[in-house]
């Protein structure tokens, strides 16, 4: 999960092994958060600079839904302009502040949310 509240940025794949970070309301803010089933790691990306890693996290299970902007019950106040979704693990620090053309090696999903509103992509 990926959640913005309070000027924090809490991310994990559980709730016990948990990055945060922070950022500023109403500035446009990348955040990205990455793990490695090979090395075990998870890291929390913004704007393309690591904020925080741990080691030796446990094997997610995959949801048969993807939830975004969504934890639990609780929904993110604000905008998400693209979602990206890799089969390793990307250089964040390189694509960050770039569209993608779709077409990357190992992008496995790509959202770009400019199409208007809504609940679903």
């Amino acid at each position: 999960y990926l959640s913005v509240s309070g000027g924090k940025i809490h991310g994990g794949l559980n709730s016990t092994q948990v990055v945060t970070g922070n950022f500023t309301y109403n500035t446009w803010t990348h955040i990205a958060l990455q793990y490695n089933n090979e090395t075990k790691e998870m890291v929390l990306f913004v704007n393309g600079k690591k904020e925080q890693q741990l080691s030796n996290i446990s094997a997610p299970s995959v949801p048969n839904n993807l939830l975004v902007g969504q934890n639990g019950e609780k929904f993110m106040t604000g905008q998400i302009d693209e979602i990206q979704i890799w089969d390793t693990a990307a250089n964040v620090s390189a694509f960050y502040n770039k569209y993608l053309k779709g077409s990357e090696k190992h992008l496995v999903r790509y959202y770009r949310c400019n199409q208007g509103e809504g609940q679903k992509l």
